[in-house]
């Protein structure tokens, strides 16, 4: 494991969301609408509510274009609510099948939460894989704070499958999941495999923001506790609605939320720098040395009130690649 740095220099920071996900570019386009399915309610017989889309539950018969191995499971009601209050459970290798309306590229999500009394849930360790495009992710390591594993893939065929594979004397299990179209002018860099997992998704300068307050359902964390030097940024704000121009972003690339917000370098903090050094803002996250991570960064510029060219900063990461950022042009 190893952290890899983010760095802004200069005086100005306007840098609104720091997302890591392995291997894409992101964009989107105002023809798209998030589709209504296909999201489940696993190990459930009755449909949920949650952050604005329905989940149908995976025992009522052909209510969702969504089947399962019944052999070797179970359902289970637990303590949590919404989604996570029941927990389809695996002894054996089993799938969900889900028949699309479409191929192409689709957000995949997989939500666990470990609040029952089997306590043999906290210590499941199993993998995932899906048809062709995901291949033996392993999880282990839950507990009571739900967890979320977010994919964007490439699904060529409209059947498509996941498998779950309890280890050895272990179990697998699922509260819910999420299937559905992604915008259709994604750009995926030609030498990817198309095969993407969402690392972090961060906020900056505001506050969390859920899935019901996020166009694609998506959660953003706060960033201070990835910040190196917690007094090196004061975060600012804005209530003007973002200018989405033609042909750039638009409220999928992310809700008016993360471009309203922002961190601005608090120079206080940065008297008695060392001469040659230039002032900072740095955020640090812990990522896999062996992966290629895309690093995908917002911005919108709620401060300057004219074009001003001393508002211009670098992006650093781990001190080595630079991206001149000028907020003025």
């Amino acid at each position: 494991m190893e952290k890899l740095c983010l760095r802004n220099s200069v005086s100005l920071m306007t840098m609104v969301v720091i997302v890591l996900l392995p291997r894409c570019t992101l964009s989107t386009t105002s023809t798209y609408s998030r589709p209504e399915k296909l999201y489940v309610n696993c190990g459930s017989d009755s449909n949920v509510t949650y952050g604005n889309r329905t989940f149908v539950g995976d025992m009522i018969s052909g209510g969702n274009s969504v089947s399962f191995t019944k052999k070797g499971t179970e359902a289970i009601n637990q303590s949590g609510s919404g989604i996570y209050e029941m927990v389809r459970i695996f002894t054996s290798p089993s799938s969900y099948k889900f028949q699309l309306d479409s191929v192409g590229l689709h957000f995949v999500r997989l939500h666990f939460s470990a609040v029952s009394s089997r306590t043999q849930l906290l210590a499941a360790r199993f993998t995932i894989s899906a048809t062709s495009h995901l291949k033996s992710f392993s999880l282990q390591n839950f507990n009571e704070t739900p967890r979320v594993e977010e994919f964007l893939l490439m699904i060529d065929s409209p059947e498509f499958e996941i498998r779950f594979v309890p280890d050895h004397s272990s179990m697998a299990f699922v509260n819910a999941i999420e299937v559905f179209s992604a915008p259709d002018d994604l750009e995926i860099p030609s030498d990817s495999d198309k095969n993407l997992h969402t690392v972090y998704r961060l906020n900056v300068g505001g506050k969390k923001i859920t899935p019901e307050n996020d166009t694609l359902g998506r959660t953003w964390s706060l960033d201070d506790d990835f910040l190196y030097e917690k007094d090196s940024a004061r975060n600012i704000n804005s209530t003007q609605k973002p200018n989405y121009e033609s042909g750039t972003v638009t409220q999928f690339t992310a809700p008016d939320f993360v471009y309203q917000t922002a961190k601005t370098m608090n120079h206080s903090s940065n008297e008695g720098v060392v001469e040659g050094m230039l002032m900072n803002v740095t955020w640090s996250f812990k990522v896999k040395s062996s992966s290629r991570h895309f690093i995908r960064v917002h911005f919108c510029d709620i401060k300057s009130e004219s074009q001003n060219p001393d508002s211009d900063f670098y992006l650093y990461v781990n001190g080595q690649s630079r991206l001149d950022v000028k907020p003025s042009e």
